[in-house]
């Protein structure tokens, strides 16, 4: 149905760990983007390389992404990334977060399509790596939209994701099909689109009535579904036992106790993830507020284990 399915950056779910355990447990992954790094959180050669030997295990092809307005950063940071092994970046100017948009960074560059324009001048005079974009329909409208699509055309862009919201919506309210069909029009082979694909359904809809549509990105309804990607390039839904998601969950666990440092930084890892378990759990509002309640892996534990004799709704 698709060529390429996406997995989405999400902060404080889809890190390292997470898209290698996922991808021994579950398939039809074959792209994910890293959440963001900025200036206020580099991470150092060490971490990028180990980074990338985890995403090498993964199998799946893996683009780090910068949020940046700095042609210097976003080039030093491509470097660092070239020489960890990673074939492409992702520029974010997608995210919605006021700290973020108040610097000017993520969505609020579709707001100064003249600031975005040098930045990718500067970066493609001597390019070390391709470069790939995520990319929202504006701050509060989509005013300034088709001029930073005509922007990023002009460049040798390897592939645009597009949420088409603005950033005022954040992740809720009407699609803008609109924008999303202008910039259909502009890059038919290489548009990802990314915003509720939460079932094979879904998917289906979009691909009936866009079929040169060749990409999605999936997000919290992977996080809550993580076989929704087989059921999309299925075409039908997938049960999928509570064995097979303690299976998955328990993986992960012993996978965060290995590289992350203490009970507190796990637990907090483990929960974000419950959030999105939970909901296809029968009774997973109530499973869900004893985890969050529990203050260390014991109580945690003991709360899984609680789990295993429920079912999973659909």
């Amino acid at each position: 149905m698709f060529d390429n399915i996406y997995m989405a950056p999400i902060m404080g779910n889809t890190d390292s760990i997470y898209r290698k355990i996922f991808s021994e447990h579950f398939n039809s992954i074959n792209k994910a983007i890293i959440p963001f790094i900025n200036k206020f959180r580099i991470p150092g050669d060490n971490r990028i390389k180990s980074n990338f030997d985890l995403d090498r295990q993964s199998g799946i092809y893996t683009i780090p992404q910068i949020l940046t307005n700095d042609s210097r950063f976003l080039s030093d940071m491509a470097s660092a990334y070239s020489r960890a092994g990673y074939n492409e970046i992702n520029l974010n100017i997608a995210c919605p977060s006021p700290v973020m948009t108040k610097k000017n960074m993520g969505a609020a560059l579709i707001e100064f399509p003249d600031i975005l324009d040098k930045l990718l001048t500067a970066y493609f005079r001597n390019p070390p790596l391709p470069l790939s974009v995520k990319l929202r329909t504006g701050m509060k409208s989509a005013g300034n939209f088709k001029t930073v699509m005509d922007i990023l055309c002009s460049y040798d862009i390897t592939s645009v994701t597009l949420h088409p919201r603005t950033a005022e919506q954040g992740y809720s309210g009407s699609i803008d099909m609109n924008s999303f069909e202008y910039a259909l029009q502009k890059t038919p082979s290489s548009l990802v689109y990314s915003g509720d694909i939460n079932s094979h359904e879904d998917a289906g809809v979009l691909k009936e009535r866009y079929p040169e549509l060749n990409n999605i990105m999936l997000g919290r309804g992977l996080l809550q579904r993580p076989q929704l990607a087989e059921e999309i390039k299925k075409e039908c839904t997938i049960p999928v036992s509570i064995d097979r998601i303690i299976l998955f969950h328990n993986s992960l666990l012993e996978m965060y106790e290995k590289h992350l440092y203490g009970e507190k930084q796990i637990l907090d890892r483990m929960k974000a993830h419950w959030v999105y378990f939970s909901k296809d759990i029968c009774n997973g509002k109530k499973i869900l507020k004893s985890i969050k309640k529990s203050g260390s892996l014991k109580k945690y534990r003991n709360c899984v284990s609680e789990i295993e004799k429920y079912k999973l709704q659909k």
